[in-house]
């Protein structure tokens, strides 16, 4: 259940409070609103935290933790296409993209900041710089490899086994992993099946609760 306040003219106090099942998506959602609104406090970018106390511990929230990568300039132009850019460039490129980057030598220190959460490695800068270059910009090449294409041994074999059964009469079968519990207890009146079962301790929905331990099930 979500609960709203209303806002009006001459609030000065708002409490942020987000509830999830999980921890790290809660962080990013909690990051993310509160770096939002602080752009509009009375000293821009600042929010007060909380100390959040619970039976496994305390913690403080929102962490707003800013992270730092070193990037080689020359790596991230060559793994996007992209030619012609000296360091100071490609950090203006990612400064742009709201990551503050500061060329020293060859080197690209890259700053993350609390709203950048889907930056997880150095692939992740290179394609904020190849958005920020522009994909138009950059020049289509050839690559310099020759491959065949060729199906695998393992494919060939299976395609050809499937082919055979198919022929002789029988009818392939295609089944989620999971399902429900009463699928392989009470409806193939099996009363022990659940006893061997894996069950799942959150399932998303009541077909997906245990590792099905039989094929019958959805047929």
């Amino acid at each position: 259940k979500q609960w709203y306040q209303r806002r009006v003219r001459g609030t000065k106090n708002v409490f942020i409070e987000v509830t999830a099942c999980d921890r790290a998506k809660c962080r990013i959602v909690i990051d993310t609103i509160c770096s939002m609104f602080s752009e509009y406090c009375s000293t821009p970018f600042t929010c007060e935290s909380v100390t959040v106390e619970s039976s496994s511990g305390s913690v403080q929230t929102p962490p707003m933790k800013y992270q730092t990568m070193e990037c080689s300039a020359a790596q991230l132009c060559t793994k996007g296409g992209i030619t012609g850019l000296t360091p100071d460039s490609v950090a203006d490129h990612l400064t742009k993209m709201f990551l503050p980057s500061k060329a020293v030598g060859e080197q690209v220190t890259v700053e993350i900041g609390p709203t950048r959460h889907d930056v997880l490695h150095q692939c992740d800068v290179e394609e904020d710089l190849a958005i920020a270059y522009g994909y138009n910009n950059i020049t289509e090449q050839v690559p310099n490899l020759n491959t065949i294409g060729a199906e695998q041994e393992c494919n060939k074999l299976s395609d050809a086994i499937r082919e055979e059964l198919a022929r002789a009469g029988f009818t392939e079968v295609l089944t989620f992993s999971l399902c429900s519990r009463d699928d392989i207890s009470t409806s193939l009146r099996n009363g022990k099946a659940l006893e061997e079962a894996v069950q799942i301790a959150n399932p998303k929905s009541n077909e997906f609760q245990v590792v099905r331990t039989s094929l019958l099930p959805g047929i």
